[in-house]
């Protein structure tokens, strides 16, 4: 179970477990911090297979959205909040689904190869995924109703993980055409700037904050993934975390003030918050005895 989950959480042989061992506890004194809004994640239910999960951001209220055999993961709220877009995996094959905020209601999208890292549109009327039906990982547009099908990358390699930017226009992902998984941001008409500059390095799961400014990301710059923070108008980039845990998958909190993470402990992905300046975080959840991965946040 936990080497099916991690491929398709890190997809091009970006696996967590890989990273460092997880030291028993984090370096950082932690922070008691109390959010606010609903966080949507992915963790294992009683069936044994992963199923999409949702709890207060402060921990409490935990509840299961959807009871599947199959294994349901990377779950996006819409911007409205009233829909939820996830991957569903069966025997090795899987397809977008999209659903209602409770998990019910779930119709199929996509019936193509290696579907995952569905993301929402600002405006809820468009999707990006990503999927391997070129025989390599590309980024694909569809419409919620499964029109209007596009692949909007072109190049070689392995091109994963978009984000779309709240300008609608300019779309971060990760890619492999130069070797390492380096961050980059092309706009709807096609044209590409690669913004990482560490060929050494690989990068995963950019986000970006709702105001458009900075963009999160993980990178294993010290050796483990870390998160960072991108400041767009200044090029400048800080450090969130600095336990020599690996961590990923940033979400930003609906005010931009936080950011909800995986973090690979000693027993476990757990799901924490830090703050947007990475000075104060805390864990979330901890009663729960399971893997807890893909947070997404609303209001």
């Amino acid at each position: 179970m936990r080497s099916r989950l991690l491929v398709a959480v890190c997809c091009a042989a970006l696996l967590l477990a890989a990273c460092a061992a997880a030291p028993a506890s984090p370096t950082v004194p932690v922070t008691r911090i109390k959010p606010r809004g609903t966080l949507l994640f992915s963790s294992v239910s009683d069936n044994g297979s992963f199923n999409l999960f949702a709890m207060d951001a402060d921990g409490y209220n935990r509840r299961q959205l959807t009871n599947l055999k199959a294994d349901v993961l990377g779950g996006k709220w819409s911007p409205d909040g009233s829909q939820i877009v996830a991957s569903v995996e069966q025997d090795g094959v899987s397809h977008l689904f999209i659903m209602d905020a409770e998990g019910k209601n779930m119709r199929q999208l996509t019936n193509m190869r290696a579907v995952v890292h569905p993301t929402w549109s600002p405006d809820g009327r468009a999707l990006l995924f990503s999927s391997g039906e070129a025989g390599q990982q590309d980024i694909y547009f569809i419409r919620p109703d499964g029109t209007q099908l596009r692949k909007l990358t072109q190049t070689k390699g392995n091109h994963l993980q978009p984000a779309w930017a709240p300008d609608g226009r300019r779309i971060a992902y990760i890619s492999n055409e130069t070797g390492t998984y380096q961050l980059y941001v092309m706009t709807l008409d096609g044209s590409v700037e690669r913004i990482s500059n560490n060929d050494q390095a690989n990068y995963q799961f950019p986000a970006w904050s709702h105001d458009g400014r900075y963009l999160a990301f993980a990178a294993d710059s010290t050796g483990v993934y870390e998160l960072y923070k991108l400041d767009t108008r200044t090029g400048g980039v800080t450090p969130l975390t600095r336990d020599e845990i690996p961590a990923t998958q940033p979400a930003w909190s609906p005010d931009d003030t936080l950011l909800a993470y995986t973090l690979n402990t000693a027993k476990g992905f757990r799901l924490y918050i830090t703050t947007a300046d990475g000075r104060s975080r805390s864990p979330i959840d901890l009663d729960t005895p399971t893997d807890e991965f893909f947070p997404d946040w609303k209001e």
